[in-house]
């Protein structure tokens, strides 16, 4: 989770919670974490959306890096080309695009 996620949840509980190396189980328990734990689950469930999307997205990014549009008289043609890789390119990560 990254520190927005932290400030997230310390703000939902109206106490610090930012981990650091020394965080341990016993340390969660003795914060009084376990009473709050729905509070934390929405938290994280975001947090793992917001991750599988950033994974997708770079993906993608990566995909397009080696994808070239070429310049001629044909130039529409091209383009329309271009536009269904990247289309095709979205839907193989599951993404939906609306072009």
């Amino acid at each position: 989770m990254r520190d927005r996620h932290w400030d997230q949840i310390s703000t939902a509980l109206e106490m610090d919670v930012h981990p650091t190396e020394a965080f341990t189980l016993t340390t969660a328990i003795n914060m009084g974490l376990l009473h709050h734990l729905e509070a934390i689950q929405e938290v994280s469930d975001l947090a793992s959306k917001e991750y599988s999307i950033e994974v997708m997205l770079q993906k993608m990014q990566d995909e397009w890096k080696s994808l070239e549009l070429m310049v001629n008289n044909q130039n529409l043609i091209h383009r329309l080309n271009f536009l269904m890789m990247i289309e095709l390119s979205s839907a193989q990560a599951g993404i939906r695009l609306k072009l």
